[in-house]
């Protein structure tokens, strides 16, 4: 919700100047990222933030999202969660404790759960 008051205020110059975004713009070498922002028209990206927000937000006390506690309950697998490490005022949705309910859920030999890990961690 706080990109779509920035897009309402100071359009999409100011959604890329916001911390998140400039930072996902950071590794951007010719500019094409940036562009494609720039170049999305500001009604279209509150339109499309908002029905990604109504979704997320519909999942706001589930462990993970888009699945139930009987889905995790029934994973036997070797599982790990992993936390990005952020606060709740960073991500009010995406909590450590929602994770750790998550690993818990999955049980406890088989889940391990990493805070501070990399929303899209490199394994190698």
């Amino acid at each position: 919700l706080r990109y779509i008051g920035i897009a309402k205020r100071k359009g999409m110059q100011g959604v890329a100047e916001s911390e998140h975004y400039s930072a996902l713009l950071s590794n951007d070498p010719d500019g094409s990222k940036r562009e494609a922002l720039l170049s999305t028209p500001p009604d279209l990206f509150i339109e499309s933030m908002a029905r990604s927000a109504k979704y997320l937000l519909s999942f706001r006390n589930a462990p993970l999202l888009g699945m139930h506690l009987e889905d995790l309950q029934r994973i036997r697998q070797p599982t790990l969660v992993m936390h990005h490490g952020g606060s709740e005022a960073v991500d009010e949705i995406h909590t450590r404790f929602h994770a750790g309910q998550a690993a818990h859920l999955i049980g406890s030999k088989a889940a391990h759960l990493i805070a501070g890990a990399a929303q899209a961690p490199v394994v190698t």
